[in-house]
């Protein structure tokens, strides 16, 4: 079988040393992008400068293309059960073994395996992506003999929602980079959609789901920052301020759009960690790939040993499916559709003034 062959080839695993420096890289760089995004958010002058517009682009380009990407997966995630994988619990020895040559039983949802002496790819042995358990990089798992690192959460209760959440609260950041208007707006529903987001998160950021205690501090911290700065951000929406006291030099609502501006950088920016680090252990496989001519593959080649036994695996998946599909609904069908009527309410309403 695939997972015993697997112990002679060149491993890229998730735990490896090199591996989880990379992923800390990729943390202190989502950092420093939130940094970076902050001052736009606090004073627009400079950003309106070339250097400023370009890093504003670079700013949106990422959050589109972490949006894009991560959807793409819903494919998956939603899909049918044999779309996605098994978990340590429904892992069958039967099914995973090497199929025979000439059998033909293994069609349409096989992915051929690392090779791990180099030879022709076309020669391996092809297995069915059910047995690998569940993947981070699950689209290229399905279009290319891709492998990437074990994740133990449920593709419905978790992933899915997770990135549909995470998809359009990135969307609506890139979106107000562009026109710094929408963020009056968006505040409300954008700073609700980051509090679920964090709040959904937290139950994956603790072991057993991440044994690696600096990972374990990273993504609980994002989780954690993401739910309290957007709940922050709601009172101030939506309580009332203290007058303004004689000695104050700025007045409440001024202080009220610096801090709102603050907290939309923190809540667009956080959800990127994730995205950053997979983007950094896709860079280092595909270097690996065309070094060496085949794909890495992980330490091993059965479902992550918690998979099938966390939180969200003991959720309702029929519960998440129904959230996922009114979200999807109501968010992106219902505001789509309610951001073209306002968008021709006020081009009919600029035609109806007469010129002067």
């Amino acid at each position: 079988p695939l997972h015993r062959r697997a112990g002679r080839a060149k491993t890229l695993a998730m735990s490896s040393p090199m591996v989880q420096a990379l992923m800390g890289v990729a943390t202190v760089s989502a950092m420093i992008a939130l940094a970076v995004a902050i001052p736009y958010y606090a004073t627009d002058k400079w950003w309106r400068s070339v250097p400023g517009v370009a890093l504003k682009g670079f700013c949106f380009g990422c959050l589109v293309v972490l949006a894009s990407w991560n959807t793409i997966k819903l494919y998956w995630y939603m899909g049918p059960e044999y779309a996605v994988a098994a978990t340590s619990l429904t892992w069958n020895e039967t099914r995973c073994s090497d199929p025979p040559e000439g059998d033909a039983s293994f069609t349409g949802n096989e992915t051929i395996s690392s090779d791990p002496d180099g030879a022709d790819l076309d020669n391996a042995t092809v297995i069915d992506y059910w047995c690998h358990g569940i993947e981070g990089s699950i689209s290229l798992a399905h279009w290319v003999p891709y492998r990437s690192g074990k994740i133990s959460s449920p593709p419905m209760q978790f992933l899915a929602f997770h990135v549909i959440v995470g998809a359009t609260a990135c969307i609506m950041a890139a979106a107000t980079l562009v026109a710094p208007r929408l963020r009056e707006r968006w505040a409300t529903p954008f700073f609700i959609f980051a509090f679920i987001l964090g709040v959904h998160t937290i139950p994956v950021t603790l072991p057993p789901v991440i044994q690696d205690p600096f990972r374990n501090v990273c993504f609980f911290v994002f989780a954690v920052v993401e739910a309290i700065v957007a709940a922050f951000a709601l009172f101030l929406l939506h309580s009332p301020w203290p007058q303004r006291k004689p000695y104050e030099p700025v007045s409440p609502s001024k202080r009220h759009a610096r801090l709102l501006k603050v907290c939309w950088a923190v809540c667009g920016f956080l959800p990127t960690g994730a995205g950053m680090a997979e983007g950094v252990v896709l860079a280092m496989n595909a270097a690996f790939r065309v070094s060496n001519g085949y794909w890495p593959v992980p330490s091993t080649d059965r479902p992550g040993p918690v998979s099938g036994k966390t939180f969200y695996d003991r959720t309702s998946y029929q519960l998440f499916l129904a959230l996922s599909l009114l979200f999807m609904a109501v968010v992106w069908g219902g505001g789509v559709v309610h951001e073209l009527v306002a968008y021709c309410r006020h081009r009919t309403s600029r035609a109806a003034i007469p010129l002067r």
